[in-house]
């Protein structure tokens, strides 16, 4: 139900058509045919079995391998390639393992108002004379070189998480305590994370308050030397006590990347007519909700909180009885009489009664143009006492350390002019990591890139997905790179992205069948290929080092989405409870 399936001709879905060909290869088509269980193992059986007849061939064996990021992403990826017998190293810009739900009580700078959508990619020459002005030198350790260097996480006061944390916040080898409730604090979800580090020994590998700077391949000598590795420039952050902090930068090696980072560092801030002017004239008003941290901030003020997805809900819901007026612009309302919005709906049932919601807005000025403090609605209203302006309209998934490298193109029209530019001769070589501001467009699985799959994404797939998904993504990776499964030949693994995607969109794919759906991808391919090698081992002594069948998310699960929506109320009494003791 919640994951497509679409072939490169046409889409038939409740009587619509649509011409795949005329869809922009940077995002889904509109309509989504629904697929079942078997359809998604029907598929990944296919795709295993060419796996096996013609796997792609790496041209050294891999045995390095350096994980950026310790979140719920990195650190399955990092115990699964540990326990593949491969050397790893993870680099970490926080002071603590944990990701987005590392909490603390400093704000993020503000980001660009609007954004920037095509900033100029980070030069090796940038980090070069970076490290030349600020390591070794001492330098007062203050708000802004603080988040200079790791910026704090989205995480806030009172964040309860809205999945099912037994069922959809967990790995496969790591289940929460029995009679865990879905919903806790996000101190408890950040516990978890440091539980399973504890319990797999990755500590032991992590470099902490160390941010990668730059990444890049390692140059060839010859066209025929391809995957020669990877060099990492990092930057590790060290603050004394006497109020000062120091920088020391050094470069390391690797046969293999996993990016694993996570896509909820760069703030998207749409663009609105006069908003430049607006942010101008009073830049202490607009924040985005990644710095948004507490709501005994927003006593007696008027809100207006741009955005109406699961940040913007929340925050909506945190400072009710708190400030003074919330107007919430929501674009997209939801359809109660589909079947698949229960979850969207679920989650909005929690904007208070006296929000004043609005369904766009026309500009940052009154009727007349004027950049006066107000603002103008799309219904004729205008409002002129906002305090403070929230934009919770998510991010922008970049990977800024792979410099030139990496080429973003979120529309057609950018996509064509780069073809034109390369067509004139105006370019060179190809960028690496192709993105659209959402997800890598060129990776098999969403994970391996096609082009040089020593290169790997876990956990920044292009569909909402929960953290159970993130363990067999990180198993993925670590059997093929330790040998352990394979990957269809370089042109196949293009040929099946071309043909055949597995994309769902908001909010059907926040629900428990999109894990299981999505999951069962890597099941089905991953527990065949340690079928196929464990009987095509030649003696005993290797037949007993079998790799573990992974279970997936069980399909049975679907069954608890009713205790899951019954508990929600529960869920709000709990937020309230922690919101009077903050």
């Amino acid at each position: 139900m919640t994951v497509a399936i679409y072939n490169q001709e046409v889409i038939d879905t409740d009587d619509k058509v649509v011409n795949h060909q005329q869809q922009s290869s940077l995002s889904p088509p509109f309509f989504y045919p629904e697929a079942s269980l078997d359809d998604v193992i029907k598929k990944a059986q296919f795709e295993a079995t060419e796996a096996k007849k013609n796997p792609h061939t790496f041209k050294k064996p891999i045995q390095r391998v350096a994980v950026i990021g310790a979140g719920p992403s990195g650190l399955p990826t990092a115990k699964a390639l540990k326990e593949h017998g491969l050397e790893v190293r993870i680099f970490e810009r926080m002071g603590e393992v944990g990701g987005n739900w590392v909490y603390s009580e400093e704000s993020p700078l503000t980001p660009s108002i609007p954004s920037d959508n095509n900033p100029a990619p980070r030069s090796k020459q940038d980090v070069l004379e970076k490290q030349k002005k600020e390591d070794g030198i001492l330098m007062e350790a203050n708000h802004k070189e603080r988040m200079s260097h790791a910026p704090s996480t989205a995480c806030y006061a009172g964040l309860h998480n809205n999945t099912a944390a037994p069922i959809m916040l967990n790995y496969e080898d790591f289940p929460w305590p029995e009679n865990t409730p879905w919903y806790i604090s996000h101190t408890r979800v950040h516990q978890y994370f440091k539980d399973y580090a504890n319990e797999y020994g990755l500590y032991d590998l992590v470099e902490l308050n160390t941010n990668v700077e730059f990444v890049e391949r390692k140059q060839q000598s010859t066209e025929e030397e391809k995957e020669e590795g990877w060099e990492l420039t990092v930057r590790k952050r060290e603050e004394l006590d006497n109020g000062m902090a120091r920088y020391k930068s050094w470069t390391e090696s690797f046969d293999a990347v996993v990016m694993a980072s996570g896509g909820f560092h760069r703030p998207q801030v749409p663009e609105f007519k006069h908003l430049r002017e607006y942010n101008e004239q009073w830049p202490e008003r607009i924040i985005h909700s990644k710095q948004y941290r507490r709501h005994t901030d927003f006593v007696g003020k008027n809100v207006l909180i741009v955005g109406g997805n699961a940040s913007g809900v929340d925050i909506a819901f945190h400072l009710e009885g708190t400030a003074k007026n919330v107007y919430m612009v929501i674009r997209n309302e939801i359809d109660p009489s589909i079947e698949q919005s229960t979850v969207g709906l679920l989650l909005r049932s929690m904007i208070p009664d006296n929000v004043i919601r609005k369904r766009g807005i026309v500009a940052f000025s009154n009727l007349n143009g004027d950049v006066d403090g107000s603002i103008t609605f799309n219904d004729g209203t205008v409002v002129n006492d906002i305090d403070t302006v929230i934009f919770a309209t998510g991010f922008i998934t970049d990977f800024e350390y792979f410099g030139p490298l990496q080429a973003v193109r979120r529309n057609q029209e950018q996509q064509q002019q780069q073809e034109k530019t390369k067509e004139n001769g105006d370019a060179t070589e190809e960028p690496l990591v192709i993105s659209n501001g959402r997800r890598v467009l060129n990776t098999y699985q969403e994970v391996f890139l096609i082009r040089d799959p020593t290169l790997a994404f876990v956990g920044v797939p292009g569909h909402i997905i929960n953290t159970a998904f993130f363990y067999y993504q990180a198993q993925a990776v670590a059997r093929v790179w330790s040998g352990s499964a394979f990957l269809p030949s370089q042109q196949k693994m293009q040929e099946y992205v071309d043909s055949t995607t597995l994309y769902p969109s908001f909010p059907d794919d926040v629900n428990l069948q999109s894990g299981i759906l999505h999951s069962q991808r890597f099941v089905t391919w991953l527990n065949d290929h340690a079928n196929y090698i464990a009987n095509n081992k030649s003696n005993e002594e290797e037949k007993k080092k079998e790799l573990y069948t992974l279970k997936g998310i069980d399909p049975n699960l679907n069954a608890k989405w009713v205790e899951i929506r019954e508990s929600w109320p529960q869920r709000s009494l709990d937020v309230k409870k922690a919101l009077k003791e903050i």
